[in-house]
């Protein structure tokens, strides 16, 4: 079970590097992640919490979640306003 459950957050990593590599504007909040790699609202936390922290991702405040790249300015600035809010 342990293993299913690791094979799956793995895959929607994979799958969800793919899709913000391939459509770099693409912003999307937890539960539209989740759904999109057919996982439950924990798992999908996970596997994004695991894309922010290495740097790949970042959340605006609205919830949704783009790619670093694409948006550095927004995001430095989205992580600023929350450290001091």
């Amino acid at each position: 079970m342990i293993a299913l459950d690791l094979d799956r957050r793995l895959g929607a990593l994979a799958r969800l590097t793919a899709e913000y590599r391939d459509l770099p504007g693409l912003r999307l909040t937890m539960a539209q992640a989740g759904r999109l790699c057919g996982l439950s609202l924990g798992e999908a936390d996970t596997v994004l919490t695991a894309l922010v922290a290495s740097g790949y991702l970042c959340c605006e405040r609205s919830g949704r979640y783009l790619r670093v790249d694409v948006d550095a300015q927004r995001c430095d600035a989205e992580s600023v306003a929350a450290a001091i809010a």
